[in-house]
This record gives structure tokens, sequence and C-alpha cells, in this order.
């Protein structure tokens, strides 16, 4: 074939050779690449167009190429299944239960919306109150014994000097938000 064919790729007008035609679509190439033609633009799946390489072209276009038309006339590039085979249907009889529902719908009653009173305080969505932070654990640099220090005490994130309750040695403390709240330690000789 090598006719030449200007097509819609993406953002821009490309200029290829026509390679084969099945129906009312061609197999274009266009810089190494085969592409599906219809209707003057490459088919598009997902945003991005179909593309294919001399090793991923499907069957019925490696037919087309050596000159044999495939059978089916319906292409694989198609988005829309296609249509199932109907069953005729049949007509339904009306019940006594159909009726009941019937009468059932038209007797809702309408629900009334009701207005706040002008001196009542809106609700807030969210009246619970933040979780408390569990206490900070700080081991002593020298003995090494577990103390539990509220988060208030040092949640300025500034250092503050602690007492041991085992050693009574003297030790400095800061808080340091990871995930949660870690201290550190700092011990003096």
């Amino acid at each position: 074939m090598n006719e030449p064919i200007t097509f819609w790729l993406e953002n821009r007008h490309c200029s290829g050779t026509i390679a084969a035609v099945i129906g009312v679509q061609q197999l274009v190439h266009y810089r190494d690449r085969y592409y599906v033609v219809e209707g003057g633009a490459a088919q598009t799946r997902a945003g991005k167009p179909l593309r294919f390489s001399n090793s991923s072209l499907p069957a019925s276009w490696k037919l087309a190429l050596k000159g044999e038309v495939p059978v089916p006339a319906v292409s694989f590039t198609e988005t829309e299944p296609a249509p199932l085979p109907q069953k005729p249907k049949r007509e339904r009889k009306k019940t006594e239960a159909s009726d009941m529902e019937k009468q059932q719908e038209e007797t809702v009653p309408e629900l009334k919306v009701t207005a706040p009173l002008p001196g009542a305080k809106p609700k807030r969505k969210s009246e619970a109150k933040p979780a408390a932070h569990p206490p900070v654990v700080a081991n002593c640099p020298y003995c090494h014994v577990r103390h539990d220090i509220p988060l208030e005490k040092g949640k300025s994130g500034k250092p503050f000097f602690m007492n041991c309750s085992k050693c009574s040695k003297e030790f400095a403390v800061r808080f340091v938000q990871v995930t949660m709240y870690q201290a550190q330690v700092a011990g003096f000789q």
C-alpha cells in the first residue's frame, strides 16, 4: 500500500504511510510504530494512542500486512462490548402484591423539616474532647530508672532539669515530638 496519510495523534497532526486496511480502519506506519487510525485520528485507550511494534501487532493486522483479509469485521479496538442476544421479554402479570406496593407508595407521609428555635444554640458536629496524651517516659542517664513526666511540663520544647527519684542526681530533659513525644536526657558530671 504505502500511501501517505495525515492523521491526528495525541495533540498534533502526523504524516505516516498506510500499511494495511481492514474495513474502515487503517494501520498506519509512523516512526517505526503502527497506529490504528479511524476517521482521521489514531484510536486511543485510556487516553493514550494504541501503538504497536512489529512484534506486538495483533494477529488480524499481521494477516492484513501479508495481504490476507481477516474474517471478523469487528475490530479488537472497539471500546463497546458486542451486544448480547436478548431473550424475548415476557409480560409480567399484575399481582396483588404489586398493587399493594403502589398503594403504600402513595400513602407515604411527608416529612416536615422543623427550623431550630431562635434562642437555641446550634450543635457542633463533634463535641468530643481531644484525647489526653499519655505521660512521656524519661530514663535517668545514671541509673536508668524510668520516670513518667506529664506532657504539659515540657510541651514548650524548652529543656528543664529533673532530679532522679532513685539516685537523686539532676539531669536535663527536653521533649521532642516524633510521632508521639519522646524525651531526650543529658547527664552532668
